[in-house]
């Protein structure tokens, strides 16, 4: 199972530099956002997973649905811990406006 993590655990987690902040979506949804350490949309994913780093990742999208489903393949492919944050980048954003 994936565990989501809200707003706040993610902001914790971001602060000590624990998590790997992968985004998930498509280049033409939205510019990247200035806190992700890598962007791979989701359609690219499966070919990259080895490339990412062996530590904790958490993986974010628009509104938290495709992030569940690549932390699943991440977890699956990758001896690693992967999170999804919950509500995606809309509750990141509603939770600092």
């Amino acid at each position: 199972d994936i565990e989501e993590i809200n707003v706040d655990q993610f902001l914790a987690l971001k602060k000590n530099d624990q998590i790997f902040v992968l985004d998930v979506r498509e280049r033409h949804e939205y510019p990247p956002i200035d806190f992700s350490d890598a962007l791979i949309p989701m359609s690219e994913l499966s070919n990259q997973i080895e490339q990412l780093p062996n530590k904790e990742i958490c993986v974010i999208c628009h509104q938290g649905i495709r992030s569940i489903y690549a932390a699943q393949q991440i977890q699956a492919r990758k001896s690693i811990k992967a999170y999804s944050l919950k509500g995606g980048i809309t509750a990141y954003f509603n939770k600092l406006s």
